[in-house]
């Protein structure tokens, strides 16, 4: 759950983008990104690094 918590400035930057029309700029979208990708590795990673293992 706590990594999870990550998210939530990433959900308000999207929220406040397409609800109220703010404008994005670059450098928010790459964070997004980068938090969603470490995100994504906290919570997969361990199952990609097992797959990976036994092939």
């Amino acid at each position: 759950m706590t990594p999870f918590a990550l998210f939530v400035p990433v959900a308000g930057i999207l929220g406040s983008s397409l609800i109220l029309g703010e404008a994005m700029h670059p450098i928010e979208a790459f964070g997004g990104t980068v938090i969603v990708l470490g995100l994504a590795l906290n919570v997969f990673g361990g199952r990609l690094l097992r797959r990976l293992r036994v092939q």
